[in-house]
């Protein structure tokens, strides 16, 4: 069997070593996963996206601490690997029209975009998209502290770690985004 090598080292920063958890308000995903493609730096870094026509990203807004994404991998018995992309969206649907919007996320399958708490912007999903697990939902909880978000429990599998995404620097790969949305 032919062996893995690694090739690099990660030589641990002071930056590296202060940084916060958790990711911003805004969420964005892809409208359509077969309807884009990306393209990567020399350094490996996501730094521009290209849809087909009427695709772009989407929005939806939670409120500060309520989303997350990881990705974990997955040895199979078989010797395979990859990665369990995870993302994890809260938000406070006001009326039907809301409510339509978190249906199409459930039922659609689309790359996601979380901006971290550090300036850092991540796509899960980017090859194989994200779905909605059978868990999550809406529920109006037993008491007034409970947690009454809806919750979209996106899940996917991939090659690869999320891609990181930069664009010069962080204002205009925030721009870049931005410009992305319809």
């Amino acid at each position: 069997m032919a062996e893995c090598a690694i090739t690099g080292s990660i030589d641990l920063s002071c930056d590296a070593k202060r940084q916060v958890g958790g990711v911003k308000t805004k969420v964005w995903r892809v409208s359509a996963q077969r309807g884009f493609s990306y393209t990567t730096d020399g350094s490996g870094y996501l730094s521009a996206l290209a849809f087909v026509e009427y695709a772009g990203l989407v929005t939806l807004e939670g409120v500060q601490n309520s989303h997350s994404g990881g990705a974990v991998p997955q040895r199979l018995e078989g010797g395979n690997l990859f990665y369990q992309h995870d993302v994890l969206v809260k938000t406070l649907p006001e009326n039907p029209t809301d409510d339509e919007v978190i249906e199409d996320w459930a039922s659609g399958e689309g790359a996601i975009i979380l901006e971290t708490n550090n300036k850092e912007f991540f796509l899960f999903g980017a090859d194989n998209g994200m779905q909605q697990q059978s868990d999550g939902g809406f529920n109006t909880g037993q008491t007034r502290n409970s947690d009454v978000a809806n919750t979209l429990n996106m899940q996917g599998g991939e090659k690869k770690l999320p891609l990181r995404i930069l664009d010069t620097d962080y204002a205009t790969t925030l721009a870049l985004l931005e410009s992305y949305e319809i």
